[in-house]
């Protein structure tokens, strides 16, 4: 299967795009701002939270300002070449300072200098939802339930993301769209809605879902048609017979899919870019809706064209590259914390060489192409991930390698021996869908088009429960008794006795991260759903749920992140051998050493630093460090 072309590089449009893309400025489209506001002005309190996002989203997908660019594939996430849309019902904190006093926000991989407009629209909605939003509400409800003041576990680095800014990612079919059709989906979703007794209560929500769901499906099919129109109008005025055609060819495409099934390779392309927008317009989170099945869904039309002779490989990773452009539009404003968590990837997985439900290897020509698209262009996102197995022929992964040697660091490999039983144990597949696993979120194995990843617990800093242990759960920066009191280090007599505190504080934590996420969870379930990319996903048709209500198939978690357990095994691994075996420092002197930062103190400092670390292959600290993470493990399991 090995590839031959007649080309090795990149065609002229795509280098042009390529740079025009990379270099544009990053801007706020504040268009969404705006119809947030006035959607909710004027129904919040009248119509439920699902009919309230399904009307913002119906409102984007019929006003916003389009833009076609010189890809020739339809869609982009704003109206400008690289723009973000703000989220304020989440948070406006973080907003508020950007628009008041820096004048800027981050867009992923850089920052926007804001507009006094956008200022002015940050400032309506800071007034207008102030403390509802998601972030407020939640501090809220955990100090008054739990006496917890979420803001001072933040402060005081114990914690990374507890609340996040988007609670669900979706693994949608895309398929549905490319062989059914959005006006077939929504068929299904009238003909299941024609059952129902709305006398009832369980199917009275099942009519609003319905509704909601019914409302984007039929957006977006607008927004396509009002792309064709477009694409019309500026090919009856364009000179250029080249760009003619690739503008008629695309209001031909935008008039048919995503309504219908398409009927070719192209629109096959353009059908599964408008899901991957719409799932970013609707939930602007950086790891929403991944194209897993790029590969699967798209080969059909692939191999029909090319069997039929009307279209070549050349062809085809030029319209990939141009798909890929497209992916590197989409961005998501952040705030410092956010940022520094994210590192403004965007977490849009491609998988390649996956195996079929039988367990065979399904490696075909489309991977091999994806491949040697990237290797040609080189962009951050998608992130294509290999499905290694034991099948894959030996000549396609020299192709991996050899882009892996381009030096992007792709693809990952994911190794089916681990992936597969991870999900067969958290019940999140049968053993079909897991031989056919993706990835969602950061890298969690999921059943594409069957899975929803639910955020709902944060991330813990390890490292800080030495730290607090040491201080009797206080924290030394801000001096807040933040921890539960484990003890004086000095009282310790024994590492077990340390070690126990440490544990006590993460138990503590533990509980208190579990429950922050969860509350944060309830709070967006309950005002956040996506109807749209819910539709796509098996079984919320069937069910009339929301994925954020248990609709899809399969729900994953996040559960509690752990950060700086190595550190943390270090630090253990250092305190037992020279405070409680060697003795050569006092729990007194490290203390003092670490309070002072070390300075005057540099024979300390020195025996630290000298202490043995984990991953070079000691069986001391090393085990300190598998000791840890079973231990929490266990405290999670139980908690």
């Amino acid at each position: 299967m090995n590839l031959v072309l007649t080309k090795s590089d990149m065609s002229e449009g795509v280098k042009r795009e390529r740079e025009e893309l990379l270099t544009s400025p990053a801007q706020i489209d504040t268009e969404k701002t705006k119809f947030l506001l006035q959607v909710y002005r004027e129904n919040e309190g009248k119509v439920p939270p699902v009919m309230l996002r399904a009307k913002l989203f119906h409102k984007l997908c019929t006003e916003r300002t389009l833009l076609i660019d010189n890809n020739p594939i339809a869609g982009t996430f704003t109206k400008y070449k690289y723009g973000a849309y703000l989220q304020p019902e989440y948070s406006t904190k973080w907003l508020g300072i950007a628009a008041n006093r820096d004048g800027k926000i981050r867009v992923s991989r850089q920052e926007a200098i804001l507009t006094e407009e956008d200022k002015e629209w940050i400032n309506k909605c800071v007034d207008f939802f102030g403390d509802r939003t998601t972030t407020a509400q939640t501090e809220r409800i955990v100090h008054s339930h739990y006496g917890v003041n979420v803001a001072d576990i933040l402060r005081c680095g114990i914690v990374g993301e507890v609340i996040p800014s988007g609670f669900v990612v979706s693994c949608p079919d895309f398929s549905l769209a490319l062989k059914k059709g959005l006006k077939g989906v929504i068929a299904q979703i009238e003909e299941e809605k024609a059952k129902l007794d709305v006398y009832k209560a369980e199917d009275f929500d099942k009519w609003q879902w319905y509704s909601a769901a019914s409302l984007c499906l039929d957006g977006l099919i607008k927004l396509a048609n009002r792309y064709a129109s477009l694409a019309k109008e500026m090919a009856s005025k364009e000179v250029n017979p080249d760009r003619k055609h690739i503008l008629e060819r695309m209001a031909e495409a935008c008039e048919w899919v995503p309504a219908n099934p398409a009927r070719n390779f192209y629109e096959a392309l353009q059908s599964f870019w408008f899901i991957h927008l719409a799932g970013w317009m609707e939930n602007i989170y950086v790891t929403a809706t991944p194209p897993n099945t790029f590969v699967a869904d798209l080969y059909p039309f692939y191999k029909k064209d090319k069997g039929d002779g009307k279209l070549t490989d050349e062809e085809v990773i030029e319209l990939i590259q141009f798909y890929f452009l497209k992916v590197n539009q989409l961005a998501s404003p952040m705030s410092v914390h956010g940022l520094a968590q994210s590192q403004s990837r965007l977490s849009a997985h491609i998988m390649v060489g996956r195996l079929d439900a039988a367990g065979n290897n399904d490696c075909n020509e489309l991977d091999w192409l994806v491949l040697e698209a990237q290797r040609q262009i080189k962009l951050p996102e998608p992130t294509i991930g290999l499905v290694y197995h034991d099948k894959l022929p030996e000549d396609f992964l020299l192709k991996c390698v050899e882009l892996i040697q381009t030096g992007i660091g792709q693809p990952a490999f994911h190794d089916v021996e681990k992936a597969i039983p991870r999900m067969l144990m958290h019940g999140t597949g049968t053993l079909e869908n897991a031989r056919q696993f993706g990835l969602i979120g950061c890298n969690q194995s999921a059943s594409p088009g069957c899975s929803s990843f639910l955020v709902t617990a944060g991330v813990l800093n390890v490292a800080k429960m030495v730290e607090l242990a040491m201080n009797n759960g206080k924290d030394p920066l801000n001096g807040i008794q933040v921890g539960p009191k484990t003890g004086e280090a000095e009282s310790f007599k024994t590492y077990v006795d340390f070690y126990d505190a440490v544990l006590k504080q993460s138990e503590y934590f533990i509980h208190v991260c579990s429950r922050i996420g969860g509350v944060a969870g309830n709070v967006l379930r309950h005002n956040f759903p996506t109807p749209f990319i819910s539709a796509l996903t098996h079984d919320c048709i069937e069910k009339g749920k929301d994925i954020v209500d248990g609709g899809a198939r399969y729900t994953v978690g996040s559960g509690v992140v752990l950060m700086g357990a190595i550190d943390a095994g270090n630090s253990l691994s250092a305190i037992k051998k020279l405070v409680f075996e060697d003795k050569s420092i006092l729990m007194n002197q490290l203390r003092k050493a670490l309070a002072a930062d070390w300075e005057g103190y540099e024979d300390t400092y020195r025996k630290c630093l000298n202490a043995t670390k984990h991953g070079n292959d000691d069986e001391y600290v090393d085990s300190i460090t598998k000791g840890l993470y079973d231990a929490l493990y266990d405290i999670y399991d139980k908690n």
